[in-house]
């Protein structure tokens, strides 16, 4: 165990990395297709318990490495990253607001009519509210502690922010691979989300002092309302299709936002900084 911590603090990037792969790929695989064999599972619980250690692989790298005193942050500032101070609390309504109005702006551009996406929520309100608390505090704490709670700020304490912020996007791309097997158009959109997301993520992680909470709140925005809506428009017989069109408007909405905020707060991206949230 000592050796393998002197090899983490020798080389902190490298060995979380390694660790989020592994845990992701090599445990969460098998683990996956082993749920996702289950027969009886709902819809619901099909989308996530399937996902559930591939998705906490950088977060448990994220700790093993914080854990060795590799990197510069501590566990309990890694864990302590979760929490969301009291200044930071409107930005949560608007966040969520942001990420409802893109998901329901992109099944409307794809064709699901106003009437009918007010409808699928007044259904079942609790469904929208609960795919918002599993993406939370799975996807987006299981995802969110790792690439911007320990990765991000060890990389802007070495590199420009913009750099550090490209490297984390590259990284967070790449773990993302198996995706890119859906299909050229699902791949292409999913790849702009990617980079829009990076950029986003990276700048509320700034503007916020390094609040994780925040991020993971804002990933599970971009996530839950539109996994809420495609479980209900694919009951239709071109349910795949219109799902498919609506997320690729919802990338280019969020990669607009993107560059808008790069252009907006360019100062952000060309600095550098020595401390971390």
């Amino acid at each position: 165990m000592r050796g393998a911590g002197n090899v983490i603090r020798r080389r902190p990037a490298t060995s979380f990395l390694v660790l989020a792969f592994t845990i992701s790929y090599i445990a969460g695989l098998p683990f996956n297709f082993a749920v996702t064999a289950v027969a009886g599972l709902s819809d619901f619980w099909a989308s996530y318990l399937p996902r559930l250690v591939t998705v906490l692989g950088p977060s448990v790298a994220a700790v093993v490495v914080a854990r060795a005193g590799a990197g510069g942050i501590s566990v309990a500032n890694l864990i302590g990253s979760l929490g969301i101070r009291s200044r930071y609390v409107p930005w949560l309504a608007v966040i969520v607001i942001v990420g409802l109005a893109a998901a329901f702006s992109a099944f409307s551009l794809a064709g699901v009519s106003t009437s009918e996406l007010f409808g699928v929520v007044r259904a079942a309100p609790l469904m929208l509210a609960a795919h918002f608390i599993m993406q939370a505090a799975i996807v987006g704490v299981g995802e969110e502690l790792g690439w911007r709670g320990w990765l991000l700020p060890y990389l802007s304490s070495k590199h420009s922010f913009a750099s550090a912020t490209a490297l984390t996007g590259l990284a967070w791309t790449v773990w993302h691979m198996p995706v890119f097997l859906s299909g050229v158009a699902l791949a292409l959109s999913f790849f702009a989300l990617l980079v829009a997301l990076s950029g986003v993520h990276a700048w509320l992680w700034v503007r916020t002092q390094g609040s994780v909470g925040v991020v993971a709140l804002a990933h599970a925005s971009v996530n839950a309302p539109f996994f809420f809506l495609e479980s209900a428009v694919r009951t239709r017989s071109e349910g795949t299709v219109i799902a498919t069109k609506a997320f690729g408007y919802l990338s280019v909405m969020y990669l607009c936002l993107a560059v808008v905020l790069m252009i907006a707060f360019r100062h952000i991206w060309l600095s550098h900084r020595e401390k971390h949230g």
